[in-house]
């Protein structure tokens, strides 16, 4: 007789890298034999992914946790379990605060999520998985995607090497890493050849992209390279998070135009050569870029999350396009 597979749900919190964490572990539970259901009162286990940048989002996660913790009391479910960067950050807190949590798992424990698990069954004394984060997927990871068909994320590198004294990512984060070009470009191919007409383009540190792998690897060289992927029935939309760092270069393709940004905290001023529209508004920064000679549409968003002032900002198009 066949073994009833243990059913789980995840509620995703934060952003959209912590989004395609959550994906990535309900890719590697369903290939583990484990059901993915909707319903978190009809889950066995449920995992809250949670967010610990800022007080609002840590607020929202610990709301999140006691909530599924009445569930838990009400004996509508089995374990709850906390990952993300609530638990990579406070780790020792939460434990000693939410004895009704059965696993805390870091950021770095996303590829051992099914193994942790089965191990807790086990051995229940052990409640904290959290590692130092070194940990990227790559496009051959199991995926469950949640986002509508005609869109996807793709996390092309992960934490961050700044020392910013405000900002807490490289802790919860971990160092700047960053995958190959090859493994961005297939998972982007199989990504189109499954009807998905946008790719966001996501990481903490995202104009960083390839200075770790020291081979030559740069933000320009991925998107350029993109122009091999066979994209005769897909216009692809390309939303970028740029970091707090200056923004991309694709000299000679595009208009250019200057901005100065003022970055706080350990940071200099920086000025570099960006593109088209420079709207500041709500603390982002919106570059929109377009290829001419390519039919693919590059939109660079900037969403500094509250990491940057700008000051500045000069519109200084230069004619014909």
């Amino acid at each position: 007789m066949s073994q009833t597979k243990q059913k789980f749900a995840i509620i995703s919190l934060g952003c959209a890298r912590n989004l395609v964490d959550s994906e990535v572990m309900a890719g590697l539970l369903r290939k583990n034999d484990y059901e993915m259901i909707r319903e978190t009162a009809d889950a066995d286990i449920v995992l809250v992914n949670t967010c610990g940048f800022i007080g609002a989002a840590k607020e929202e996660s610990i709301d999140t946790i006691l909530e599924v913790a009445r569930l838990k009391e009400a004996g509508k479910i089995k374990k709850l379990v906390v990952a993300g960067c609530l638990s990579q950050r406070y780790p020792d807190e939460l434990a000693a605060e939410l004895p009704e949590v059965d696993l805390f798992i870091g950021t770095g424990e996303v590829p051992r999520v099914a193994e942790i698990l089965r191990e807790h069954e086990a051995n229940t004394g052990r409640r904290r998985y959290i590692g130092v984060p070194s940990y990227i997927y790559d496009h051959d990871t199991p995926r469950l995607r949640s986002t509508p068909s005609y869109t996807a994320f793709l996390k092309v590198s992960e934490g961050c090497d700044h020392k910013c004294a405000f900002c807490i990512i490289p802790q919860m984060r971990g160092a700047h890493r960053s995958r190959s070009i090859e493994s961005v470009v297939k998972e982007t191919a199989d990504l189109a050849q499954s009807g998905v007409k946008e790719i966001n383009l996501i990481a903490q540190d995202l104009t960083a992209y390839g200075r770790d792998r020291k081979d030559g690897t740069t933000l320009t060289g991925l998107l350029l390279r993109w122009r091999r992927v066979d994209h005769q029935a897909v216009e692809f939309g390309l939303y970028v998070e740029l970091a707090a760092q200056a923004a991309i270069r694709f000299p000679g393709r595009c208009r250019g135009l200057e901005h100065r940004v003022l970055v706080f905290g350990n940071r200099l001023q920086d000025r570099e050569e960006v593109f088209l529209d420079v709207d500041v508004a709500g603390g982002a920064l919106a570059v929109a870029a377009a290829f001419r000679d390519d039919p693919v549409d590059a939109v660079l968003n900037g969403a500094f999350h509250n990491r940057v002032a700008y000051r500045n900002v000069n519109r200084a198009r230069a004619s014909g396009v």
